[in-house]
Parts: C-alpha cells; structure tokens; sequence
C-alpha cells in the first residue's frame, strides 16, 4: 500500500491518514460468506470483490482468510475465466450486426484442429443468441468470435477494461486467457452503468497529519458500450439467472444479471454479476489448478455472490466528480487505479486482521 503511495507521493515525512472505499459491513459479509460456502470444502479458495457503479471497491476477499494466508487472489491471481469471458465475444457480435433475437447454429464445429463441445455434448440446433449465452453454449460462442474476428474480441474486452495479456487463438471465445477476478469483475461493471467505464479504484483521499490534501481521487469515465448493444447484453445477463446457467444467484427483492463460468475440468468456476448499483465477482479453485469434483460456476459461486448482493444496500455512495474521457487509449494514468492494482494486498490484508480480530 504504502509502495504505491510513496512511488506518486514521496516518502511520508509525518503520518497520513488514506481514506478508502471499503464498506466495512460488506468486507464483513463478505469474509463470512467465503467462509460459511467453503466450509465443507476445504481444499478450495475463493476470490471475491464488490464494487459500485462508481468503480468503488467496497468489499474483497483474497482467500478464506488473510491470517491464514495473506495472497489476495482477487487482485493478484490470474486464471482463465471460462465462459465468464463470454460477454466480450457477443459484444464484438452485436457489433457485427448480430441481435439478441438472431438465429444461430448450435451444433459441433471445427476451427483448425480444434473441436470445442458444449457441457455435456448436448446441442440444440437453431438457437437465438439469448438462448445460447442464457445456455452457455461453446460452440455458439465459438462460431461468433470466429464471425466477428478475435481481434476485435480482444478489442471489447480491452475496452471494458481487461489488461491482462488476451491470447489471439480460437480458445479465447471459452476464456482461455488468464485474468484478475478485481479486472474482470471491474469490466462487468459498463453493463451497469449504462454502457460508461469506470476504472475501479479504492483510495479517496490521502492527507497528512496537518490535514492537508497530498491526493483525492477524480474518476475518469468513457463510453464504451451503444444504447442499442447494452440493451441487447443486458437482456442476455438477465437470461442467464432467470432461466439459464445462473438460475441460483436470483435474488428476491431486485433483478439480477450476470454469467457464469468453468473452465476445463472444473479447474475455475466464477459468477460475475451485477444487481441494483453494485457489481460483484467471485471466483473459486484450488491454488494448485487441481480439477474440482462437482463444482461449477452455477452453484457455489452463484452461491457465494448471492449471499453477499443480497446484503448490499440499495444506493451506492455519493459519485466523485467524473472527467469524461472520448477513448478509452485517452485515460490518464489514475493513482487510484495504480493502488487497486499493487496495494490493495496490504490495505484490503490489514482490514481483513483488524475484522477477524474484532470478530472472534
């Protein structure tokens, strides 16, 4: 934490006090949800990050618990994200013309050497493309990243907000590329916001011991996402919890949006979505890449996000002043975007002692 700060703010030479942007109920919630749905799995680890429709992060887990081992998954661990990285290859379809109501071919198909199969080896013929991505289905996903071009696959999920390296092979349609749960779950959040980025950030202002202002955050925003392909995606991610993959991360009280993913032999499951202002991500597998017997995006991650958006408020906190921005090439380097990236290991790691210790 304090590496990030120093390196754009020098070396203290009194104390500062970082204000944050940590819900320290919801880092709660969070942190006991984890534990209570990994209970009788204990083998496995879990990554989860919330954030709001202003970019936010409000809550992180890194794991089960930072006293037991303080890597932080959410923000430092890279892994495929299967079929939760299906929404950048429908984005580059709707771009090439194709509509939530299309008609597409859901049967094997062949690219090179490469067989891709859907879940089961089940295939359903003519499909609209809502039922497929409601589905989940591999070869659908595969024929429009084929139809689209991979480029410009890569170029959406870049667009929201992925940076980690995106390979430019066939196998990107089903989230071959290895990416952060806090980038990927940042990147959901323009199907929130109206189509608008958000960097997500976690430090709102630094002052030192005489209250002077060393830093404050200004967000940066840009449009990423057309009005008529948000209202196409987002009928997609309402799909998948209402009658598809993710029918158990429904919620009572407000709808929910959102997509599951699993990789190859159930060596990652995630649920990534969104309801009210809020977004959250979770992702769970074991550190060592082992497969995972009965595990899936559609149960204990759908699990785990439900019971912590069931807990979010309604409104998220006050906006900080934006800066539109025409591209997304034109956004400044951000302090705070830097912090999310190299520092929230320690500060999101010493919250987390300071809740436990309160808590036990």
């Amino acid at each position: 934490m304090l590496d990030g700060l120093t390196e754009h703010l020098g070396k203290p030479e009194d104390d500062w006090v970082i204000s944050t942007t940590l819900d320290p109920r919801m880092q709660t919630i969070v942190e006991r949800a984890v534990s209570a749905r990994l209970g009788d799995h204990p083998s496995l680890q879990a990554a989860v990050v919330l954030i709001d429709i202003h970019g936010g992060i409000r809550a992180m887990a890194g794991g089960r618990s930072y006293r037991g081992d303080p890597f932080n998954r959410a923000a430092s661990s890279h892994r495929q994200p299967g079929s939760a990285f299906k929404p950048f290859v429908y984005l580059a379809a709707l771009d090439r013309g194709w509509h939530a109501d299309s008609m597409i071919e859901d049967a094997p198909v062949r690219v090179d050497n490469w067989e891709p199969k859907n879940s089961g080896e089940r295939y359903f013929g003519e499909v609209t493309l809502e039922d497929a991505f409601a589905r989940s289905l591999n070869t659908v996903a595969v024929r429009l990243s084929e139809d689209a071009g991979i480029d410009r696959v890569i170029e959406k999920a870049r667009r929201l907000g992925i940076q980690s390296e995106l390979r430019a092979v066939p196998s990107i349609a089903l989230g071959t590329s290895e990416v952060t749960p806090l980038e990927l779950t940042a990147s959901y959040l323009p199907f929130m916001s109206g189509g608008i980025r958000r960097p997500a950030f976690s430090v709102t202002r630094v002052t030192d011991a005489s209250a002077d202002l060393l830093y404050a955050h200004v967000a940066a925003e840009v449009q990423v996402i057309s009005a008529p392909e948000l209202a196409d995606m987002q009928r997609m991610l309402r799909a998948v919890v209402t009658r598809g993959t993710g029918k158990v991360a429904a919620l009572a009280d407000r709808e929910a949006f959102g997509k599951t993913g699993t990789t190859s032999d159930a060596r990652d499951a995630w649920f990534v979505g969104y309801a009210g202002d809020h977004v959250a991500g979770v992702w769970v597998g074991r550190d060592d890449n082992r497969p995972m017997a009965g595990i899936s995006g559609a149960n204990l991650p759908a699990l785990i996000w439900r019971d912590v958006m069931g807990a979010v408020p309604r409104d998220a906190p006050q906006a900080p002043r934006p800066v539109a921005r025409p591209n997304p090439e034109d956004d400044p380097v951000d302090l705070s975007t830097q912090l999310a990236k190299r520092g929230l290991d320690f500060l999101f790691g010493w919250i987390e002692q300071r809740i436990e210790e309160a808590t036990r």
